[in-house]
């Protein structure tokens, strides 16, 4: 072990000895004590912390994510990012950022998705499993318990229904609001597709039927987000560009540390999930054409496969395809409000309505995880992917594409909705006073409800 004589200057360029006496010091001990001191890494927690992590998270989330999609995502982003219950955050902002415009491009509802994600990059597939659970439960619950307990309900004393005659009027406040705020991330090519998509759907509702028979609307909406998709990416290679489209500058690679598959296992999950639409379809048309449980499990394993933009869209499908075949519109128009009132996704709708249906609980839940199973597997397929998929400015453009016509149907329910709940001056009335209570108070949606049914039977009176 060689030694050095290491000097110091002082005020006097003396030559100071290091370690008196001697002022002899061993050549390691003087380089480590030149360079800076690195803070050793931080041991990452086990699965099973992580896992826990995630359910302290998502349990009091399932109980609060009250309101329209910007509030429930501002809460997550709290939870997870800026203060995170009893754990360090588990991404930075600007990956929870990168995290959300995967969300918003896949199927699904955009909440719900974000926090999915922000879950399996934290603890892998088994924690977005929790995190759907917990998320989902309490609105399931309450929505189901509500669905069997409605009908019997109404049909013992009819009278009731004057007295939930606000809730009509009130889930009609609550979807306008919704939409309206889902319109504020349109560019002008956004707004252009928004519009036709919307005055599309309501001339196939209005005109369409009286003149020939109106098209399938199970082809009918995904063919317009097709369109409007491909349009999208037009504007984006050949131009003049309309829309807008960001530059990638966040790094998914830490983030998705807890979803290191193999690509060729995205490849298989979307297979995985095209085998279950293929079975789905040809279980209701054509394996058990009279059964229920087949009948809804494909009506909503497709209707969760094609929800893009914002889970309003939803309700179109719904209101076109399930009434009044399955459900009447007094069913719909209750448990839309009792869904808005509910934390949350507009996607918990399934359970009261598989619930009405015949008063079947495992209806319900067949309903429930039919919806749910496609954004699931979306997503599950789509991390490993997204690092390369979201350069790629085709895809960027194909997406924002069919967002934008998605909310143009949700454009088309909001018009939907006026026609079907709004009949008298008072639903009038009382409409404009939930819109005036979210827009100019910011009163909760579950109040808005409660206020709705109070005054609904005064002002009928």
């Amino acid at each position: 072990m060689s030694l050095i004589m290491v000097p110091t200057t002082t005020e006097s360029n003396a030559l100071t000895m290091v370690d008196a006496p001697t002022g002899w010091v061993d050549e390691e001990l003087a380089e480590s004590q030149s360079l800076p001191q690195q803070p050793e890494p931080k041991e990452e927690a086990s699965f099973g912390t992580r896992l826990g992590q995630v359910a302290l998270a998502a349990f009091p989330l399932g109980w609060t994510a009250f309101g329209d999609t910007t509030e429930q995502i501002a809460a997550i982003e709290q939870m997870v990012v800026v203060q995170p219950p009893q754990h360090d955050a588990w991404m930075d902002a600007d990956e929870f950022q990168e995290l959300s415009s995967l969300a918003q491009a896949l199927p699904g509802p955009w909440a719900t998705q974000l926090f999915l994600a922000c879950a399996m990059c934290h603890a892998g597939p088994w924690g977005g499993l929790v995190a759907l659970i917990l998320w989902m439960g309490p609105g399931v619950t309450l929505l189901t318990v509500a669905g069997l307990w409605m009908p019997s309900l109404l049909d013992a004393d009819p009278g009731w229904t004057f007295w939930l005659a606000g809730v009509a009027p009130a889930a009609v406040a609550l979807v306008w609001h919704s939409s309206l705020n889902v319109c504020r991330t349109l560019d002008k090519l956004g707004w252009v597709l928004a519009l036709a998509s919307c005055g599309a759907t309501v001339f196939m509702d209005h005109e369409m039927q009286h003149v020939i028979a109106m098209p399938d609307t199970k082809c009918t909406f995904p063919m317009l987000m097709i369109a409007g998709g491909l349009l999208a990416v037009l504007d984006a290679l050949v131009g003049p560009r309309l829309g807008t489209y960001k530059e990638v500058t966040t790094d998914l690679e830490k983030t998705s540390r807890h979803m290191s598959f193999p690509l060729w296992t995205s490849f298989l999950i979307l297979e995985l999930w095209l085998v279950l639409l293929l079975v789905a379809v040809l279980l209701a048309q054509v394996i058990f054409p009279n059964n229920d449980y087949a009948a809804i499990f494909s009506q909503f394993f497709r209707m969760g496969s094609v929800v893009f933009g914002g889970e309003e869209s939803l309700l179109p499908m719904m209101t076109t395809e399930l009434i009044p075949s399955w459900f009447s519109q007094q069913d719909f128009s209750m448990g839309l409000a009792l869904t808005q009132a509910a934390p949350g996704s507009i996607f918990n709708l399934a359970a009261y309505m598989g619930a009405v249906q015949k008063g079947n609980l495992f209806l319900s839940w067949t309903a429930v995880a039919s919806i749910y199973a496609p954004s699931f597997l979306f997503l599950l397929a789509a991390l490993p992917l997204w690092s390369k998929l979201r350069q790629v400015v085709a895809f960027q453009a194909f997406v924002k594409g069919v967002n934008a016509v998605s909310i143009g149907f949700m454009g088309a329910m909001c018009v939907f909705l006026w026609e079907s709940n709004i009949a008298r001056v008072t639903d009038v009335i009382l409409l404009v006073v939930c819109l005036g209570l979210i827009y100019f108070l910011q009163v909760s949606a579950p109040t808005v409800v409660a206020m709705a049914i109070l005054l609904g039977p005064l002002l009928n009176d």
